[in-house]
Formats: C-alpha cells, sequence, structure tokens
C-alpha cells in the first residue's frame, strides 16, 4: 500500500509542476519582465544621420515552447541605389538565454559544424558573430556570460551600414540589467 501512496504522491507533484510550467510566470514576475524590456529599449541607439527608426518595440512572452524579454527597433535608410536598406536591432534578455542559444559556444568551438556559417570578427574589442545570407547580414554579440544576446540583422545592408551602429550601445551597462 505504501508503494500506491508513493506512486499517487509523485504523479501528483509531477502534474502540478507541469501545471506550473504551462501557466508561467505570476502577474508580478511578468510585469518585472515588461519592465526589463522597456529597460533594454533605452540601450537602443538613436539613428544615424539619413537614417530613419521604428517606435521601440517590446514584447515578453512565458509559453511551454518560447519565454523571451525582447526590445527591438528598425532602422532604415532613404532609398540610395534603388534599395531601402533596413537594419533591425534587438536586445533578447530571456531566461536561460544561454543555455537555449545555439551560437553561444560558437565564438570558441570554430570546429562545430553548426558554427561554421558564422565568422567572428573583433570589432572595437567585442567579438561579434557574422552570418553573411543571400541579402541578410547578421551580427550577433553576447553580454553578461550569454545572459543577454544582441542581434544586428540586416537587410540590403553592407558591413558599413551595420558596424557604425555596433560601437553605439552601452555594453557595460547591459550586464546590471535584471
Amino acid at each position: 500500500m505504501t508503494m500506491m501512496r508513493a506512486s499517487a504522491a509523485l504523479a501528483a507533484a509531477v502534474m502540478a509542476m507541469t501545471v506550473a510550467m504551462i501557466a508561467g510566470p505570476a502577474a508580478a514576475d511578468m510585469a518585472a519582465w515588461k519592465k526589463t524590456a522597456a529597460t533594454f529599449g533605452t540601450y537602443l541607439p538613436k539613428p544615424m544621420a539619413g537614417w530613419k527608426t521604428t517606435k521601440l518595440i517590446t514584447s515578453v512572452s512565458n509559453s511551454a515552447f518560447q519565454k523571451h524579454i525582447l526590445a527591438r527597433r528598425v532602422y532604415r535608410t532613404i532609398k540610395s541605389e534603388g534599395v531601402d536598406t533596413q537594419i533591425n536591432i534587438a536586445i533578447d534578455g530571456s531566461p536561460g538565454w544561454k543555455k537555449k542559444s545555439w551560437t553561444f559556444p560558437c565564438y570558441t568551438d570554430r570546429a562545430s559544424k553548426k558554427c561554421a556559417k558564422f565568422a567572428v570578427k573583433t570589432i572595437g574589442g567585442r567579438k561579434y558573430l557574422v552570418e553573411k545570407r543571400a541579402e541578410n547580414l547578421n551580427y550577433r554579440t553576447h553580454v553578461d556570460g550569454g545572459r543577454i544576446a544582441i542581434l544586428f540583422a540586416g537587410k540590403w545592408a553592407k558591413a558599413e551600414h551595420i558596424e557604425p551602429y555596433l560601437g553605439r550601445i552601452d555594453y557595460g551597462k547591459l550586464k546590471g540589467v535584471r
């Protein structure tokens, strides 16, 4: 009989953990995440001369499949050479980011097949993973031991469009944002 009670207690505990995972954090936790996303937004750079930007876009989510705290802006140039260049700059401080980020090991694990598509480039003393795909050019970097990821995703952008924005974020101050 004791074995049956232990089994029932274990089943009840597993069910409670499952319900808690699906339900997500309390409303207070989500409010804190929204505040963190808004704080991330204050670190996004102002547009450079000749560029315009969208308003700040923030989002938080906690579902069984996706947990994120995100702030982003889209920067666009006035058409030059018939092309509207755009750069999407996003700061993602999602809980557990380092664990779910398959790109984080790519700074050091150059032999890995999944990392082969990235070049590692050091700019201003900071390492970036650079990926070129068709008309897209992406730069990624991580802050606070991989806890926060910053993505610079360019469409119809060249390195000379994106790289000036890389130094316009205060990475040191981002480390303290929780």
